[in-house]
């Protein structure tokens, strides 16, 4: 057995993480997203819009309670998966099957939402549940819980009224909400750089919200400062913002053409670098938690135990 599979601590503040778990989910999601594009292509469906190079969103789920809310943006398939450990649901919604477990089918997919493990309703228009996941706050403050909610969504979501909606009640009133932006640094075909002016972690501060900026193509970096930001809230310090910073490895979606509005040069450059996928496997070959045969070997076992759910949906 090459795979080390003991829980270990990335941090003297973080929760024990298993590496090698975290991993698999991560690999589950890119496994799912490469799956969906093919189909997509296939006709099997009308649109797919994908989660390569959000995969670390797994780690800030890792990093909380089982009891802790989520409002989810559209690339965080890993984010669901680590949360519910589903591989179904997202299959059934892309296929619009009535047995899927965020809309009955009746939805567009990766609209991800569960009564069941705490994770809002979500919605076509970008940022639109932020208010939403203020209102969760309000309810958690004034229950005195321990509870927090994560609200996530993509750079360009930090430009609309509704995230500012969450940013004023959240900063005034002081409540338990973690704010990530994921900033790919693509708003559709809008560079992030006009979403807003100067720097995002100086506006948060400025705001009255305490913020950081992260490194999101790295999965231990992600998860140890989502402990932090964690214990920030937990401890009654009042809200936070991540400011994740990843790379989109696909087009927008499937309706976007890639080239149409990036370089090759930078469509290279990040997939050779913002992969956190490939980031983290070799972090775990060079920390000796795996060798290089078990990132092929995982990567193999996803697609299968995938293609196997797609036929049972499909049944």
């Amino acid at each position: 057995m090459t795979i080390n599979t003991r829980a270990t601590e990335a941090s003297s503040i973080a929760h024990p993480l298993d590496y090698i778990a975290l991993y698999r989910t991560m690999v589950m999601a890119r496994a799912t997203n490469d799956l969906l594009k093919i189909r997509k292509t296939q006709g099997k469906f009308p649109f797919y819009i994908g989660c390569a190079g959000h995969e670390s969103m797994a780690a800030v789920v890792a990093s909380l309670d089982e009891n802790d809310w989520l409002s989810l943006y559209y690339r965080d398939l890993a984010a669901w998966l680590q949360r519910t450990g589903d591989i179904y649901g997202p299959l059934r919604e892309a296929y619009s099957r009535t047995t899927g477990p965020m809309g009955a089918g009746r939805n567009m997919p990766s609209h991800y939402s569960s009564k069941r493990y705490r994770i809002l309703p979500t919605f076509s228009e970008v940022a639109a549940h932020a208010p939403f996941a203020g209102g969760v706050g309000f309810s958690l403050q004034r229950h005195q819980s321990n509870e927090l909610i994560v609200f996530s969504t993509g750079d360009g979501g930090a430009a609309t009224n509704e995230f500012n909606v969450l940013f004023r009640q959240a900063a005034v009133h002081q409540l338990p909400v973690l704010i990530i932006v994921e900033d790919n640094g693509w708003a559709i075909t809008t560079p992030s750089t006009i979403q807003w002016s100067g720097n995002l972690v100086a506006w948060a501060k400025g705001g009255g919200i305490y913020a950081e900026e992260v490194d999101g193509t790295s999965a231990v970096a992600t998860y140890e400062a989502t402990c932090r930001f964690v214990s920030h809230i937990r401890s009654g310090q009042g809200p936070a913002l991540m400011h994740l910073r990843m790379g989109l490895l696909d087009p927008h979606s499937s309706s976007t053409d890639i080239k149409a509005y990036r370089t090759k040069e930078e469509i290279e450059l990040t997939t050779a670098t913002k992969d956190p996928i490939k980031n983290f496997g070799r972090w775990l070959v060079a920390q000796g938690y795996l060798q290089e045969a078990d990132i092929e070997r995982m990567r193999k076992e996803a697609r299968a135990e995938l293609e196997r759910a797609e036929n049972q949906v499909l049944q």
